[in-house]
């Protein structure tokens, strides 16, 4: 639980800041980890496969690009500084445009953060042990994610 806690800490703390995507990934890796080993105590599962820790931090990007909206609504910004050079976008506009197609470079950053992020999802989900598979809850949650993700074309 204490982790819990230090990831809610962690993202109330970078709000209004754009950071690297060293930092991202870490967070969204601390994330990953600390709500799969509360799942995996609950339903009393284990990782079979320890190539799978690996793989943290898709989830939590799976749930960051859905919820691109609202994260910029609050400050969230989870689009790293190396990607808003490299797509042009202009940061200032990420805490106060509302229609967020409208800021240059970011459909494009979208489409290909979705794109990667179904290629590491492939993988991961290859390595999820049977007993996780089997739960029919946790496999609903996050194929329900995807395929959100996958139809939303970026409509915001």
């Amino acid at each position: 639980i204490k982790k819990l806690f230090e990831v809610m800490e962690d993202e109330y703390y970078r709000r209004g800041k754009i950071i690297s995507k060293r930092k991202i990934d870490y967070y969204m890796r601390k994330q990953d980890e600390t709500i799969f080993k509360i799942i995996f105590g609950i339903f009393d599962l284990s990782i079979e496969n320890d190539k799978l820790p690996t793989y943290f931090g898709i989830f939590t990007k799976i749930d960051s690009l859905l919820d691109i909206k609202e994260d910029l609504k609050i400050g969230l910004i989870n689009i790293s500084l190396e990607d808003c050079e490299k797509y042009n976008i202009d940061t200032k506009s990420l805490l106060v445009k509302k229609h967020l197609r409208n800021i240059p470079g970011l459909v494009d950053w979208y489409d290909n953060e979705v794109e990667e992020t179904f290629k590491v999802w492939n993988k991961a989900h290859s390595l999820l042990s049977e007993e996780f598979l089997k739960n029919k809850k946790i496999l609903l949650y996050f194929y329900q994610h995807l395929s959100t993700l996958k139809r939303s074309n970026f409509k915001i």
